[in-house]
Order: C-alpha cells, then structure tokens, then sequence
C-alpha cells in the first residue's frame, strides 16, 4: 500500500486536511469553517478549541471519504503565521487566538522602536516589530493585556502551526522558522536552535514564555494515543515540525531555488523562492525566512490581494461556495451598483422591486459572457498546462454574447416565468 502523509493546512477561514501520498498525489481532502470574532476595533480572535475541533472534524471526514485506511507514515502541519495562542505545556490553550490581522497592540510594537533596536532587528533578523501592530510581540501585548488570565496561565505563546503540532504530540516546541514574527533569532545563522538574548531583550518579551526551539526538519514527537483515537488514526505516528503555509507552499509548486519562482495566492497574493543566503529590503516588501530547506531562506515579497479578491467577485455576482449552498439561509448577498454595476445584476433587481428595466440608449452594446465558475476552472486549466520557456499565450474566454437589449429580454421572460411584470424603458445614458 502507498505510503501516505496526513497534512493539515490551518487557515484563518478554518482547516484544510488532506492524505497526500509520495508522489505528490492527494488522495482525499476536506474542510471545516472556524468563526473569527472582533471584540473591539481593530480585533481579530479565534477560539483554539473550535480550532482542533474542525481539525478532527475535516480528518475524520477525509478519512471516511477514503472508504479503506490509508498507510499513513506520518502527520504534517502548516498554517497561517503572525498569530499567537497562549498554550500549556501540554498544548492545550489558555485563552484565544490573537490572529494576524489584529491590529489592537499597533502602539505597544512602536515603543519597542528606538534607532539602536532598529538596527539590531534588520541585521540579524530581517523584520522590525510592525507599525500595523499585526506581529507576535504586538498580539502578545494584547494577551497580556486584553486576557491576563490566559497570559499568565500560559506556559508558551506560540504560532498556530506549533500549537497543532504540541495538541498532536504532548509536547510544544517551535522551530527558528515558525518563530519568525517574535523577532527572536538571529537568521543570520541558518538552522539556530537557541533564542538570540539582545533580540529577546529588544522584544521585551517574557523568555519564559518562548518555546523550546527544535531543528526544522525530523520529528518533533509522537502522536498521542488518545489524540489518534479521537482523530481516527494511528497512535505513534511520527509529528514533523510545524511549517509556514506561505513556505509549504512555495515547496510544494516547485519554488526550492532561485532559478524558479511561483505566485501563492491565498488570502493575500505573495511571490515566492528560495535563496542561500540571508537579505530583504523592507523598502520593496522583500522579506526572507529560514526555511526547512537545508541551508535555504524563502523569499517573499507581497502583492496583496489574492483570493480574497474572488471571494468578493463571487459576492458580487451571487454565486454560492460548497458551504453556502448546503442551506439557502447561507446564500450569498447579491450586490449591485444603480449606474456603475453590471447591468445583468440591475436588471434583475429593477425586475424584483417593479422598477422598469434601464436600458441605456438603443441597448446595441453587445459583449462576450461567461459563467465565473467556468472563468476560474480556464485559471486553474492555464496553470495546469503552462507555457514552454519564452512562450507567450494569450487566453479570451466565453461561452456566449449578448447585447444588453438582449439582456433585458432575458430577464423580463424569467420575470414572467415567476409571475413579475416586467417593463423595459429606453433612457439616455447617464455615463456619456
């Protein structure tokens, strides 16, 4: 039977968990939602409770989509980065997930700036403590001060990767790369296992609350027989560091040197390699993190929005996700604009509220239409089958054409389908 990894990807939007055998191949994934919660401006907080249980959720589901045991070999685990969970010593939270988008300790991350620290953080680490306040010490600042209990009841703070690894094993550990946002390891030297004390100091946080560093590569620990009976696998199988998602990423398409670059787009959209050697330039947004390639550093540099610009595309146009479509008290919002907008979703608003059809001049502009499900399986199509070397392609894509008079003839027949009385007008055009 083909040896399989179990591979758990906690995102902010929830986990995604897949079996993944040694070619690369994934057998079997599935998802599970995790709600975020803002309980004051610029507050962003996740329960790490909720968060295990849709872990063991989407693995139980992916399991049983298998229908037969996979001969699993091992567990790994990648996650969104920049967010902090106060943990026992066992793993077990003590309070809430302070996510990267958290904003609340944006004062506390400027305090720690001084022209000497400045210095220090860029030469040996890479990353200043961010104005935005959307780094690990300004989240520990928020803990410690919006949650003292969790804080204080905490044994370690630690990104959200290493607190899945600690929940699978007993134990928690964290690597040189996962720590990366607490500013508080000299990346100069690839591969530390040893916290730097003018970093930690600069920090001003508590090193009793750091967590023991281990290498990036090998096992960190066993999963505990009473985790696997809960998630359904075997017991003792061996639990690999944590990993940054945005690296996993970058690995996993291909990216493991300068001579290959890849675009990740999640969330946000990040360009991605590997490099030798230890730089970036705060000025272009060009970061670089040790990485669990040995002796390699990621490079990334941001480009923004990524996915979550077609989350709002399929807002727009009122297309369902699998998990909106399982009820129709989750159906998308439908947006319009009266002038800017498409003119397919005004129509059938105007249809709706018995608001005659605004046509604009004679209705004679005709254009190309495509479903945006189809639009986005031609991107993955494209991405499936890229150009050769020096190979320029360009793609146009649709299905039909219509005119907007056209349109509008469509929509007043499904009105009268549904029992609407629809009118059309003629009106100038107020764009001209």
């Amino acid at each position: 039977m083909t040896e399989c990894v179990l591979s758990i990807d906690l995102g902010t939007g929830g986990p995604k968990v897949a079996v993944v055998d040694r070619r690369g191949e994934t057998l079997s994934w599935r998802s599970r939602p995790v709600h975020t919660t803002h309980p004051e401006p610029g507050g962003a907080e996740q329960d790490p409770e909720e968060m295990w249980s849709a872990v063991v959720a989407a693995t139980r589901d992916v399991l049983a989509a298998l229908g037969s045991a996979p001969h699993l070999v091992g567990v790994a685990v990648t996650s969104q980065y920049m967010s902090t969970v106060p943990v026992r010593s066992d793993g077990t939270p003590t309070g809430p997930c302070v996510l990267w988008m958290d904003t609340r300790g944006a004062e506390h991350s400027m305090s720690l700036l001084t022209d000497e620290s400045f210095m220090l953080f860029l030469e040996r680490h890479g990353l200043i403590p961010l104005p935005s306040g959307n780094d690990n010490l300004a989240h520990a600042h928020v803990l410690r001060t919006r949650h003292p209990q969790a804080y204080e009841s905490a044994d370690h703070l630690v990104e959200a990767m290493d607190y899945l690894t600690g929940r699978l094993t007993g134990r928690v550990t964290a690597t040189q790369s996962t720590v990366f946002g607490q500013l508080v390891c000299d990346n100069r030297h690839w591969g530390s296992t040893e916290y730097d004390p003018d970093l930690v100091a600069a920090a001003g946080i508590d090193p009793a609350k750091l967590a023991p560093l281990v290498p990036m590569r090998g096992a960190t620990g066993a999963v505990l027989p009473a985790v696997a009976e809960v998630l359904g696998i075997p017991a003792g199988l061996p639990v690999f560091p944590g990993t940054i998602d945005s690296i996993t990423s970058a690995v996993g398409s291909g990216a493991t040197g300068p001579e290959s670059v890849s675009v990740v787009v999640g969330t946000t959209s990040v360009m991605v390699t590997h490099v030798a050697n230890h730089g970036g330039d705060l000025t272009a947004g060009v970061l670089s993190v040790p990485s669990p390639l040995e002796g390699m550093y990621y490079v990334m540099a941001e480009n923004g929005l990524g996915g979550r610009a077609f989350e709002w595309a399929l807002r727009l146009f009122g297309y369902d996700s699998p998990e909106t479509a399982l009820d129709d008290r989750l159906l998308t919002r439908f947006e319009y604009d009266e002038i800017w907008g498409t003119a397919l979703n005004r129509f059938c608003l105007q249809a709706v509220i018995g608001h005659p059809l605004t046509v604009y001049g004679s209705g004679g502009q005709t254009r190309g239409y495509l479903n945006l499900v189809d639009t986005l399986r031609c991107v993955e199509l494209a991405v499936q089958n890229p150009a050769a070397p020096g190979e320029f392609r360009v793609f146009n894509q649709f299905t039909e054409q219509f005119s907007v008079q056209e349109l509008a003839e469509l929509v007043q027949r499904a009105g009268s389908d549904v029992g609407l009385d629809v009118r059309i007008d003629h009106v100038e055009n107020p764009r001209v």
